[in-house]
């Protein structure tokens, strides 16, 4: 798995991974995409968020900050304690409907943030959320900041970008 983001300034990153320890419920967190993946998807369940705040907004950092403190927490908590969202997809697991909710919550308080004072005023972010459970991958994805498949050495971009260029690009 490879993230690939073509900004000029890093984006916001966490991921998180159990770890093989005494301590049945041991974590690393990693703050830096300098880590190799294969420590990001060790074992058991696992989740990578990338967010990248919309260039040229004033307030971009903030947003990316929140998307990934809103989402990495809210996920957190809700697997902690097993909570299903309300609005439960019965295709997807529940892991899957966490990370979404979580995601969603992280949407609002943005949106709320960026209404809240002058200087917020029309504040964004991409976030790419990768969820590794039992060997499955899931993917929540807003904005332009792809996800790629890395295997059997051919690359291959999974996501489609969520910008007005590529709406433009589908309609011809």
């Amino acid at each position: 798995m490879l993230f690939c983001l073509e900004k000029t300034r890093a984006p916001e990153f966490f991921a998180i991974s159990p770890v093989l320890s005494e301590e049945p419920q041991s974590t690393t967190m990693i703050s830096s995409a300098q880590a190799p993946p294969s420590t990001i998807f060790a074992f058991g369940i696992s989740v990578a968020i990338v967010a990248d705040g919309m260039g040229g907004h004033s307030s971009g950092e903030v947003a990316s900050s929140l998307a990934v403190k809103v989402t990495r927490d809210k996920f957190g908590s809700m697997r902690n304690t097993g909570l299903k969202p309300g609005a439960y997809n019965d295709k997807f697991a529940l892991e899957t409907n966490q990370l979404g909710f979580a995601v969603q919550l992280a949407n609002s308080v943005i949106y709320e943030t960026g209404n809240s004072a002058p200087e917020n005023k029309g504040m964004g972010t991409t976030l790419s959320a990768i969820l590794l459970v039992g060997g499955k991958i899931s993917i929540v994805h807003i904005g332009d900041s792809r996800v790629y498949l890395f295997r059997d050495g051919v690359l291959q971009q999974v996501t489609e970008d969520h910008s007005l260029v590529m709406e433009h690009v589908r309609k011809g």
